[in-house]
């Protein structure tokens, strides 16, 4: 990215997304990073109304071409021939953003007023011509050195002196770079359904070398693509290749297809009337062996009496569980009584061995002992626990009022020396009186949707949906004596700094390297976000990453949903960068089916 393009980006960044209080009128970057531990992304500047105006149009005279590219090398010209003074009491800062009016070029310009001009020895800087970058990085280093919290150059100079416009705290807001390091691209398939998976694979036995496999479901088939490497590789896993479709049910799979992979196997999981796991070994795109997990595929339309898996289902890093919820069809023979609200139970199957699988209905049937009737594993999420127990959370509606439900987030260890399911409600039912500080106990309200969760900092995270205040919540687990202590907190949702406070919802997680990354939708505003944490760190940091436009393929359309997140491995299988989020565009307004997934890359 050059620097032309991080200026762009970050200009036609829209600042409310962050849920900043203050307007923010321009935000520009410095190049300088902080602590690479606790925050490696670069500084930035954000002028408020009052220290900056915002970006005017300055007519530059007539461009040709309907593009302009600007190099490295070009950067100091622009600012030359903005033309301030040192003895003016305003500086001009281009922002590399272009636009036209009548048979004019011209480039958007920050107008800063409120600065303070320092002067920094040329020979101590960096040539402003061969090395842009390190000449911004070394301006905010030389301003922060003497006490100011930002600084940039004006490219002035004033003898054998750059000038350096010095910022304190009451004149910018500074904060850290949104969006750097990412590349985007579109992936070649159109989804109708829910459906969409990726896992990282093995390339080469022993070799370390990771692929990405992303799955996903149009209409009634499953398929593989493999983008990145040496050509795309696209393989219908199901049917398989040259087999008709033999699932006969009416409309698209209800259904999300998930995926893992160890080293020796890869695994994708989806349901519709019957519940199906694919292997393969991760040498090879190609030979995947299907195998029925429950229900059977029916002979016919009108066969309706066998259990069908709902919309979202789930498989385990490493490949030995998968969950869903199996549904009974009301009215048929199997029961013809049963509430639709309650209709599904939380199934959870075991491999057992190879493609075998042992399927045990361990939640949503019955109000008694630790099980809970309502209708439960409508989604569900795995994770291995830092004691090495596998952990399942899951959403449950039970029936309140008239027809209507409440969820509730439900928690499940496995107990191997009996092969069972330890249960509890993790959240959603809790005390009746608000906690000291909002959103940090358990609380009384409908959440547990969508449940994403990583282990990180030696604690277990838990990342679900708050339906009644359109938040996102977020429970960690802290080890105790072979169980959890947990403590509750509201990650994005509501106001503060760097949050939105429009409602947010389906979200993934991943926890990579020394950090834990959060991706969810901003409902209102339509758009990709990013929390981010690293160990030790003290709290959140926010990014947008897509759809509200911007450098490096960002496009301005509206984000439908994240899907699945996944990172790279080291040759020891430790999660690091490429970091990769697949997620689907709404693109249901438009004259024709074009393909709706997309993939984000942080390298």
């Amino acid at each position: 990215m050059t620097v032309a393009e991080a200026f762009a980006g970050l200009v036609e960044f829209d600042p409310t997304l962050l849920g900043v209080d203050e307007e923010i009128m321009s935000i520009i970057p410095t190049f300088t990073s902080g602590d690479p531990r606790t925050d490696p992304r670069p500084d930035v500047i954000m002028f408020p109304r009052g220290t900056a105006s915002a970006p005017t149009a300055k007519h530059v005279g007539t461009v040709q071409g309907t593009d302009i590219v600007v190099s490295d090398a070009e950067v100091k010209g622009w600012y030359d021939r903005l033309g301030s003074s040192l003895a003016s009491s305003v500086r001009h800062i281009p922002t590399f953003v272009f636009g036209r009016s009548g048979n004019k070029r011209y480039i958007d310009v920050i107008t800063v007023r409120s600065f303070t001009s320092l002067r920094v020895a040329v020979r101590g800087m960096p040539d402003p011509v061969a090395k842009p970058r390190d000449f911004f990085s070394a301006a905010q280093s030389f301003a922060k050195g003497n006490g100011f919290v930002a600084g940039t150059p004006s490219f002035l100079r004033d003898g054998d002196d750059w000038e350096i416009l010095a910022f304190g705290p009451a004149q910018v807001l500074a904060g850290r770079g949104f969006g750097v390091g990412w590349t985007f691209r579109e992936l070649p398939v159109h989804t109708d359904s829910l459906g969409v998976g990726v896992a990282v694979e093995e390339t080469g036995s022993g070799s370390g070398a990771r692929q990405l496999a992303v799955f996903t479901i149009p209409g009634e088939e499953v398929w593989q693509h493999r983008p990145g490497a040496e050509a795309d590789v696209d393989v219908r896993v199901f049917p398989s290749a040259g087999q008709p479709v033999r699932d006969l049910w009416s409309g698209p799979m209800p259904s999300m297809v998930s995926a893992a992979s160890t080293t020796t196997r890869l695994s994708a999981t989806w349901g519709d009337f019957a519940w199906f796991v694919a292997d393969r070994a991760p040498d090879s795109p190609k030979g995947f062996l299907t195998t029925t997990v429950s229900g059977r595929q029916p002979a016919n339309g009108a066969d309706t009496t066998s259990g069908i898996v709902a919309a979202f289902n789930s498989i385990s890093p490493e490949v030995d569980f998968a969950a869903g919820m199996l549904s009974v069809p009301v009215g048929t023979a199997r029961d013809a009584t049963w509430d639709e609200r309650v209709n599904g139970n939380l199934a959870i199957a075991r491999r057992i061995s190879g493609d075998t699988w042992e399927v045990a209905e361990v939640d949503g049937d019955a109000d008694e002992g630790e099980r809970m009737l309502g209708r439960a594993g409508e989604s569900s999420t795995f994770v291995r626990g830092v004691e090495g127990r596998t952990h399942v959370f899951y959403s449950l509606a039970v029936p309140v009022g008239s027809g209507g439900t409440s969820q509730r987030l439900r928690h499940g260890t496995f107990q191997a020396a009996t092969a069972s399911w330890r249960l509890e409600t993790l959240d959603g039912s809790g005390q009746q009186t608000p906690p000291p500080s909002p959103g940090t106990g358990r609380i009384r309200a409908s959440v547990g949707l969508n449940p994403t969760a990583a282990v990180f900092d030696g604690r277990l995270w838990v990342v679900y949906e708050d339906l009644s205040y359109g938040n996102l919540r977020c429970a960690v687990g802290t080890p105790r004596g072979g169980d959890y202590d947990w403590s509750f907190s509201i990650l994005d949702g509501s106001r503060g700094w760097q949050r939105t406070p429009h409602p947010v919802a389906l979200s993934s997680m991943v926890a990579w390297e020394d950090r834990l990354s959060v991706f969810y939708v901003d409902i209102e505003r339509r758009v990709l976000r990013h929390a981010s944490r690293v160990i030790g760190g003290a709290g959140w940091r926010y990014e947008v990453v897509d759809g509200a436009g911007g450098v490096a393929g960002r496009i301005r359309e509206p984000i439908a949903s994240v899907r699945a997140i996944a990172a790279g491995r080291d040759a020891n299988g430790r999660p690091r960068r490429p970091l990769h989020a697949v997620y689907t565009v709404d693109r249901s307004q438009l004259p024709t089916a074009l393909d709706n997934v997309r993939l984000a890359t942080l390298s």
